[in-house]
């Protein structure tokens, strides 16, 4: 599992990439976002700025 952690506006935004077989899902904790990426996900520069987009709208 690799793990990658930048800040946009205050949020931080954490993305993982593990070797399970799911898609992707988006969890919020404590004002921080974390993107899981599974082995199955295609998009993941289309999720990744969406969840930017949402962070982005939160301020």
């Amino acid at each position: 599992m690799t793990i990658r952690k930048f800040k946009y506006k205050g949020t931080k935004i954490i993305i993982k990439n593990s070797n399970y077989n799911f898609s992707y899902f988006v969890t919020k904790y404590k004002g921080n976002i974390i993107i899981s990426f599974g082995t199955q996900c295609n998009n993941k520069s289309k999720i990744l700025h969406r969840a930017i987009k949402k962070t982005r709208n939160l301020s």
